[in-house]
């Protein structure tokens, strides 16, 4: 148990322990390794990347009470649809072609962990 804890701590995941179990649901091994290689198939300046990123991560923290308190209307709603729609990214970002259309606000402790990844 005590082995569990610290992965949990690790992962990241105490940090969201107040949110609703429904939106920590894991991202498809697929979805998770799309993201992770956002670095690799970006063709512009890397450092604005960062900055985007960053910008996006801080935006979705300042949206977790909305989301915790919504999370049974928009649990199915696409993760890059909450984004444009909250004008986090916008449909003219390069950004929007990286997240894959299947990954939803259930995923979005899993998406933010991803995102913390990108930053570090």
């Amino acid at each position: 148990l005590t082995v569990l804890f610290i992965q949990w701590l690790k992962d990241g995941m105490y940090d969201f322990h107040t949110l609703p179990f429904t939106l920590k649901t894991h991202l498809p091994l697929e979805n998770q390794e799309a993201l992770l290689q956002i670095p690799e198939e970006w063709n512009g300046d890397k450092s604005k990347l960062l900055d985007t990123l960053k910008v996006l991560s801080d935006s979705l923290v300042h949206s977790e009470v909305y989301i915790a308190k919504n999370s049974n209307e928009i649990l199915q709603m696409p993760m890059r649809k909450f984004l444009e729609d909250f004008h986090f990214i916008s449909q003219d970002d390069i950004l929007p072609m990286f997240i894959p259309n299947t990954i939803c606000v259930q995923h979005y402790v899993a998406f933010r962990i991803v995102l913390r990844s990108l930053v570090a």
